[in-house]
Formats: C-alpha cells, structure tokens, sequence
C-alpha cells in the first residue's frame, strides 16, 4: 500500500502505464466523446464496440479516448492509445448509388502526424462490422501491423 500516490502525483508515464496495465486486465474505460450528426441512438453500440475492442498489433495496447463525428457521409474520430499513438480518421463517403473512387469519396488514417491513404472499398469492408468506430481501430491496427512489418 505504501505505492499509493494521490492522482495529481501521477505523471503522464505513470498513468499511461497504469492504464495499459489495466487494459491487460480487461478494465477498458474509455473516455467517449463521440458527436453523431444522424445516428444518435447507436452511441451505445459504438461505445461498446469501442470497449471491447482488442489490439492485434500489439495486445497490449488499449483504447483511451475516442472524439470527434459521425455523420451520415462523414466521420472525423480521433483515437488516443495507451502505447502514446494518436491517430485521427477522416473519412468522406457519398451515399446512395454510385461508382466508389470516382468521387470525392477519401478515407485517410494519419497516425502520429504521417498520413495512410485508405482505399475507400476497405473503408466500406470493415465497416460491415457494423460499428464506425471498430471499422477506425480496425484500419488503425492495420496500418500499425504495417508499419511494425516495415521496420523488421
């Protein structure tokens, strides 16, 4: 017990690590502050999709914060991980019929400041699980497989 330090002692290290020792655990909270421009009542889904969402990449990372929007045509979500990652995803899509890449239709993952163009098709893929958040850490654990495989 003597370890115990009141929360304001703690610096970003400590917590951070605390947080990620905790993620191993399973005790995922997640600060959610998601706006959602149409789909209001699916914020409970997405945070759930958010909490129970585990790292492929590296098992232990964790989700610490989701913000941004989600809209009909477009999303803006930042995401902060426990491993210090910050990525933000921004993605525009057109609804309705029409011929994806012949339009203004983009998704781009920038990770830590270095921008990863999405194919909007994958975008659309990983979106058939059903949640906009977990289709975001999905390309996000993608791109970081990716970048991990580059550096070995």
């Amino acid at each position: 017990m003597k370890h115990i330090k009141i929360y304001e002692e703690y610096d970003k290290d400590d917590l951070m690590g605390l947080a990620q020792d905790l993620g191993s655990l399973g005790v995922r909270r997640i600060k959610f502050d998601v706006k959602f421009n149409d789909y209001e009542e699916t914020k409970d889904y997405e945070k759930n999709a958010a909490e129970s969402w585990e790292c492929k990449s590296n098992p232990k990372n964790s989700l610490l914060e989701v913000s941004g929007t989600i809209g009909e045509e477009t999303v803006d979500l930042d995401l902060v991980f426990s491993n210090g990652d910050k990525a933000n995803l921004d993605v525009y899509y057109m609804t309705g019929p029409h011929s994806y890449g012949y339009s203004r239709d983009h998704s781009i993952l920038t990770l830590n400041g270095r921008e990863h163009i999405i194919p909007i098709e994958k975008y659309m893929d990983y979106l058939e699980y059903g949640s906009v958040v977990r289709s975001a850490l999905e390309i996000y654990d993608e791109v970081k497989e990716k970048i991990n495989d580059e550096r070995f």
